[in-house]
């Protein structure tokens, strides 16, 4: 639309779209935050009628401090999310920075003109916002995560090496890489929620983010000073393909961590019995530190001091650092 607007109507009439379309996007996230308000008081007043009708007493006897959130949770993020952290910032390196040059790129190495090789660019996200519903279904279905992301790495070092090394039509690399970019962000973002401890899921996503955009500000700069400094976007694509080795390198780092403490990854979604990931309240409370198998503390309800003296071992550690144990006798 931008390079449409551009030539039928001037640059004022393109970047006035862009700002219409950026309004679009504030409103929906302001509608975003009263939907999840209006969820959370509907998931509290639950909760709280399923205390009463259990019984519970009031939450008086746990630590305040396992269920506050602080910054100072990042130490317990364990080995599992900061190879997830790096291979998001690797992986998005190497898409979005290439969107900058893409256009100059296009028509330098093909001789396209600026509104031919921006519509041509449009391939990846228009394959992305068509496929990301149905590939997001898939790993809920199917699990294999980090081979997902595997996968998208290999496509990425696919599609750079052909813009290195030939002259060939872009259709098909770019189609490539619309799919890579389509898989990658499907499996990569679900895949937090599984390595952290449920109440700093926000925290891990903010960290995430904040590493992905210092990626985004600084390999732009290191693009521009490879290809200023050769003349050619040659080695520009072979600086890309190096990244691309890179997020391979990191998903099999990463599969193996993953296996190495019980595949958390690798499980289809619906399979994935909640109760694995949330301990009673009044029975059990967080190893918040992931990849660990230090000892936890159980907490038994006053009433239950008498028959269960003791807690049974721990019958799961995840890599999330959520740790499942049943009072003795329960």
């Amino acid at each position: 639309m931008s390079p449409a607007l551009y030539d039928s109507r001037g640059i004022s009439s393109a970047v006035w779209f862009g700002f219409f379309i950026c309004c679009a996007s504030l409103a929906a996230a302001f509608s975003l935050s009263f939907v999840e308000k209006y969820a959370a008081s509907r998931a509290a007043a639950d909760a709280a009628q399923k205390l009463l009708a259990d019984g519970a007493a009031a939450k008086e006897g746990q630590p305040k401090e396992d269920e506050e959130i602080r910054l100072s949770d990042i130490q317990f993020f364990g080995k599992s999310f900061w190879l997830l952290t790096a291979s998001c910032l690797v992986v998005y390196g190497t898409i979005l920075p290439f969107n900058i040059i893409a256009g100059s790129f296009l028509q330098d190495r093909f001789d396209y003109s600026l509104n031919t090789a921006d519509r041509i660019m449009s391939i990846p996200f228009f394959i992305s916002a068509c496929l990301c519903p149905f590939l997001g279904s898939a790993v809920d279905r199917w699990g294999k995560r980090i081979h997902f992301q595997l996968a998208s790495a290999c496509a990425i070092v696919l599609v750079h090496s052909y813009f290195c090394w030939t002259h060939w039509t872009p259709y098909p690399p770019l189609v490539l890489q619309g799919l890579a970019y389509s898989v990658y962000a499907a499996a990569l973002w679900p895949s937090v929620p599984f390595v952290v401890a449920e109440k700093s899921v926000g925290t891990a996503y903010g960290v995430i983010t904040a590493v992905q955009n210092g990626g985004l500000a600084f390999i732009p700069m290191i693009d521009g000073a490879i290809h200023d400094g050769t003349g050619s976007y040659h080695y520009v694509e072979l600086w890309f393909s190096c990244l691309g080795v890179v997020a391979v390198a990191l998903g099999f780092w990463l599969l193996h961590t993953d296996l190495s403490t019980g595949g958390v990854l690798s499980k289809p979604q619906q399979k994935t019995d909640p109760a694995a990931n949330t301990a009673d309240d009044k029975n059990t409370t967080y190893n918040t530190t992931s990849d660990s198998t230090a000892p936890i503390s159980v907490v038994v309800p006053p009433g239950d001091a008498a028959s269960n003296p003791t807690p049974s071992a721990p019958s799961a550690v995840s890599d999330r650092g959520v740790v499942n144990s049943t009072p003795a006798g329960v």
